[in-house]
């Protein structure tokens, strides 16, 4: 059996972030259209060490191809990345394995081309100033969907490590021609955001209502469990909520968990998932003043759809690396 291997590289040159954006826009209504099918993740977690293993499936009968992500997570340290993992596509018919891509880079480019969708949908046109929280990868790949979408002039890099801020303006800097990179050191700054994106470990909210203005739009990546929680329940309550999938986010994130068990809210605050959004079954944005949320866990259907546009391209392209199994 051939398999390709594609590594983060060849992701990146196979895959830019405009692509991805359509990629997910096409997953997000697979999905709302009942056209794929996409079991609840399973996360095993262990004693010792501190490690986490993500196990995603899905299927997808409109390509004939399976997906399976795994995904490893620790506390990180030294040169290693905290969330590592591959991607595998298979042939549904034959059950073949025809790829293995990185899982690593492809998990952050989708997470942030998700965010980028969510931004086209849902913030306001004349959007000018982002702040992101979390100078990491995923941290990386939400500003350079939100600046594909729309024409961000300034952005705001917020992190508890100067060090890590200071590498991050100076790696993206280059990239975002005609947007202004600066440390995010106040939370008054967070007045002048059109667009927030989170992308963080945090167990508490990162800030609160009065910090942010009527009319932003905020997207909210980084919670995927119960005890992680990055969005105060007071913004949650006052935003209009959508959603990557209600039953994952209903299940999985303290961002609703939290703010649910203390009465805030119940979870028909959902307005919509995001692929009623792209299917016209729900309207987006109804004011300039109104606060919009999208809050995702990530699910597998983006992972599946991503891995197959990557082996599209690497078979058009002649990309990556071939491996008899």
């Amino acid at each position: 059996m051939d398999v390709r291997i594609l590594s983060a590289a060849d992701v990146s040159a196979l895959l830019p972030m405009a692509k991805t954006i359509e990629a997910m826009r096409d997953a997000f209504a697979q999905l709302a259209n009942n056209r794929v099918h996409v079991p609840l993740r399973t996360i095993t977690e262990f004693d010792s060490p501190e490690l986490k293993i993500f196990y995603k499936p899905c299927y997808s009968p409109e390509t004939d191809n399976a997906g399976i992500k795994l995904l490893t997570q620790t506390k990180g340290g030294g040169s290693a990345p905290t969330i590592q993992g591959v991607n595998i596509l298979i042939d549904a018919k034959t059950g073949c394995f025809l790829a293995i891509t990185d899982g690593t880079y492809l998990t952050a480019l989708r997470t942030g081309a998700t965010s980028g969708l969510a931004t086209d949908l849902l913030a306001r046109k004349d959007a000018k100033t982002a702040a992101i929280f979390g100078a990491g990868a995923q941290g990386r790949t939400q500003l350079e969907a939100v600046c594909t979408i729309r024409d961000i002039k300034r952005a705001y890099i917020f992190d508890i490590d100067k060090n890590v801020v200071k590498n991050y303006i100076a790696e993206m800097q280059p990239r975002l021609d005609g947007t202004l990179l600066l440390h995010g050191t106040d939370l008054n700054l967070l007045r002048e955001a059109d667009v927030i994106c989170t992308a963080t470990g945090a167990t508490k909210p990162l800030f609160s209502r009065n910090d942010i203005k009527d009319g932003v739009h905020i997207n909210a990546v980084g919670s995927y469990n119960p005890h992680m929680q990055e969005i105060d329940g007071q913004i949650m309550k006052d935003s209009n909520v959508y959603v990557d999938q209600r039953s994952a986010c209903l299940s999985e994130t303290g961002d609703f968990i939290k703010p649910i068990k203390e009465g805030l809210f119940d979870e028909k605050h959902i307005v919509a998932e995001l692929g009623e959004l792209i299917t016209g079954r729900s309207q987006g944005r109804q004011s300039e003043h109104a606060i919009t949320l999208f809050k995702s866990v990530g699910i597998a259907v983006q992972d599946l759809v991503a891995t197959h546009a990557v082996y599209q391209n690497a078979l058009s392209q002649n990309k990556g690396m071939i491996v008899k199994i």
